[in-house]
């Protein structure tokens, strides 16, 4: 089963990157990307450009940077947790940032955030940051299948 992973990214540097790992070393999942999270939010409702894009089945995950045009990661996550969608509101979502701030990866668990994974600094470091992505996030039974 093919998952889809909701990556909400502003920095060119970072979307070039991931996807390069996703090409590389990522045969089963798909990557989506949004460089905001109003592009992000309209997806998620079919709306401003997305309102006929075709429905998605499986299995989600979302990465969600901190520092982001428009919304933050941290309204962005609020958002997401008190959606009317309960499907949404249950999809995992993984902190996806450079900031090594304690108060950062606190504040992102409490607000919902299933984990906090700062950015890899080495390619090394990402190829283990994906496998831990899709060992201990995604295929998680709490991961069920969902229809967005």
């Amino acid at each position: 089963m093919t998952v889809k992973i909701l990556y909400v990214e502003d920095d060119a540097e970072e979307i070039v990157l991931m996807e390069y790992f996703f090409k590389k070393y990522v045969t089963d999942a798909d990557l989506l990307i949004f460089n905001d999270g109003i592009k992000f939010f309209d997806f998620l409702q079919h709306k401003n450009g997305y309102q006929d894009r075709p429905s998605l089945e499986g299995m989600f995950c979302i990465l969600l940077d901190i520092n982001l045009p428009h919304l933050n990661g941290f309204e962005i996550l609020e958002k997401i947790k008190n959606f009317d969608n309960k499907r949404i509101r249950n999809i995992p979502v993984v902190m996806f940032s450079s900031s090594d701030r304690q108060s950062d990866q606190e504040k992102s668990l409490a607000l919902g955030a299933v984990t906090y994974m700062q950015k890899p600094r080495s390619y090394n470091d990402m190829k283990k940051v994906l496998e831990t992505l899709f060992s201990r996030i995604i295929y998680t039974p709490e991961n069920q299948l969902i229809q967005l």
